[in-house]
């Protein structure tokens, strides 16, 4: 039986996206994630880039729109990017946060990665405006942990765009 590009593309979503899961459930928990998280998170995100962009065991590789390689250095960037604000503006964004999206930004490429992050930004403001309507939540002035948005923004992402 030979394996279709896009069964493998879906494969690493669902690995991925169980990884997010993990680590939404440990930011939910105490509000920060492991160094070892981010650590196998960054083994598994270079294993499945190098699956999905070198054409591993006879497939081609990934052609989509910024899955190149200058499409998931930019991806990856823009979580960099993430990264540096964290250490400029502490409590803007986490740096887990950022890593988790440069992971995303590598894998999946520059244009994926910005649906994902506009679909959790989106989703974290829903939730927001939900529990500021509700002032039962008692989440005014808090913050919040962004892991389980991206997690479900990346989920949302693979069924809008599953390529």
């Amino acid at each position: 039986m030979f394996i279709t590009h896009p069964q493998v593309r879906a494969l690493a979503r669902l690995v991925f996206s169980v990884y997010l899961i993990i680590g939404a459930a440990q930011d939910i928990r105490t509000r920060s994630v492991s160094a070892r998280y981010l650590t196998a998170g960054g083994g598994l995100a270079v294993f499945l880039t190098v699956i999905l962009s070198a054409g591993v065991a006879g497939l081609p590789p990934a052609d989509g729109p910024g899955t190149g390689l200058c499409g998931r250095a930019a991806g990856a960037a823009a979580g960099l990017i993430c990264v540096l604000i964290s250490r400029i503006r502490p409590g803007s964004i986490g740096a887990a946060d950022g890593i988790l999206i440069a992971m995303i930004g590598m894998m999946d490429g520059c244009y994926s990665a910005a649906g994902t992050v506009l679909i959790s930004l989106g989703l974290a403001a829903v939730f927001g405006i939900v529990c500021g309507l509700i002032r039962r939540c008692g989440i005014r002035g808090m913050s919040l942990p962004f892991i389980p948005f991206l997690a479900a923004g990346y989920a949302a992402g693979g069924v809008i765009w599953p390529g």
